[in-house]
């Protein structure tokens, strides 16, 4: 528990800092898979209204909403996957951050 006391605090408040510190090394980790969970979370209900929206013009304009339909889901779902990639690379160099960051060995 030492390494998680700054250096040339006082004596009173070790336990203190020490437990903060401990808790948001544990705390990370979490917060970063919620950020996660909730943009691919959006992103999937972003497609939802889209859906939703472009089916409402669908019955008036068959087949070019269609065609519309098709081609702008379609652009989307390749625009949330490549976001996907990315927020999978941020959440491994955040991770591997933060266990460096917490490691004991100085």
């Amino acid at each position: 528990m030492s390494h998680l006391v700054p250096q040339g605090r006082p004596f009173a408040l070790s336990f203190f800092l020490a437990s903060v510190e401990l808790i948001s090394n544990l705390i990370r980790p979490l917060t970063l898979s919620l950020r996660l969970s909730i943009k691919i979370t959006t992103g999937h209900i972003f497609i939802t209204l889209i859906r939703v929206g472009l089916c409402g013009f669908l019955t008036r304009f068959r087949f070019f909403s269609f065609f519309v339909l098709r081609v702008v889901l379609g652009l989307y779902f390749l625009f949330e996957f490549a976001i996907c990639v990315i927020q999978a690379f941020v959440f491994r160099l955040l991770l591997v951050q933060y266990i460096e960051e917490s490691s004991f060995v100085e």
